[in-house]
């Protein structure tokens, strides 16, 4: 990371790559993906995804064939994230977007996580209502822990 960006929002971007994802949300991703159990092939939605830490550690979960769409409303951490190295073999889409009003189709993905971001969602039944609307119908259930 470029600590002397002369972009406010990309410093903040920066610091919040190297502080906040590397000692809370970074370790934390990889539980959300455990119990997420994606599945190879899968196309993913991260909303309100930050610099991507869960877009880039459940890329390699929906390998080959699957592919992972970011979505934030923050330009600059969309901006620091796309530079930040990224699995080859899983294709990643950057989109700046509202969890509120997802700038994508209905029915367009298998799995939908959003890992820190809904506590800063005025309307978290909007955000919510929204990534249900973007689930594919049919959408897998999961076990309960431990079975």
């Amino acid at each position: 990371m470029n600590a002397k960006a002369t972009d406010p929002a990309l410093a903040a971007a920066e610091n919040y790559e190297s502080q906040v994802v590397t000692y809370t949300t970074g370790p934390f991703a990889a539980i959300l993906i455990e119990e997420a159990r994606p599945i190879p092939g899968e196309r993913v939605l991260d909303v309100a995804c930050g610099t991507g830490t869960v877009a880039r550690q459940i890329a390699p979960h929906v390998a080959p064939n699957g592919n992972v769409v970011a979505v934030d409303r923050n330009p600059a951490m969309l901006t620091v994230g796309g530079r930040l190295p990224w699995p080859e073999q899983v294709p990643v889409e950057w989109r700046e977007g509202d969890a509120q009003k997802l700038p994508c189709a209905n029915d367009d993905f298998d799995l939908v996580l959003c890992q820190a971001g809904l506590q800063f969602v005025p309307d978290r039944g909007a955000a919510l209502s929204e990534m249900f609307r973007v689930l594919r119908p049919g959408v897998r259930s999961l076990p309960a822990r431990g079975t």
